[in-house]
């Protein structure tokens, strides 16, 4: 009875083993130890793989689509800010290409309108901030906000950082 336990004890050991095996490729009773891909990789560039049967596989059109990883997408913050009439500050630097969230705040209490872009933010006492995104910049253009007789610049900086 001892022997046959440790048998089996021996047995479950190797096949714990076995399945653990890792990346590498393993013999198979035919002798094969190819890692289940047949044919050669997709000389075009595009993205897919070669099945077992020889055949290229495109991947589906939301697994390329899908968010991974639970994070938002990257947007450089333009924070404005009301206060005494005026909505400052008149110039903000944001970097190239990356989406632009401009928001206003009404740090006072009174009511601020902002034109960009065909959008338009309002804020007042009892809705004291707004927001929008906008597709990022390219060197050499801006955003050009108005509001309260003001003109407020939005301009892509080289400049890393804050």
């Amino acid at each position: 009875m001892i022997r046959t336990r440790s048998k089996a004890l021996a047995l479950v050991a190797a096949l714990a083993l076995v399945g653990c095996g890792g990346s590498k490729a393993h013999s198979t009773a035919s002798g094969d130890t190819s890692t289940g891909q047949t044919g050669s990789a997709p000389s075009n560039g595009s993205l897919g793989s070669t099945s077992g049967g020889g055949q290229t596989t495109q991947p589906s059109e939301t697994s390329t689509s899908q968010q991974g990883g639970g994070s938002e997408p990257v947007r450089a913050p333009a924070m404005l800010t009301g206060r005494g009439g005026r909505i400052t500050p008149t110039s903000v630097a944001v970097p190239s290409y990356i989406a632009v969230e401009i928001s206003l705040a009404s740090a006072d209490g009174g009511t601020y309108q902002l034109a960009v872009a065909g959008k338009k933010l309002s804020v007042s006492g009892s809705h004291p901030n707004a927001s929008v995104t906008l597709p990022g910049l390219r060197p050499g253009s801006s955003y050009k906000a108005t509001g309260g007789g003001q003109t407020i610049s939005i301009t892509p900086s080289a400049e890393p950082g804050p």
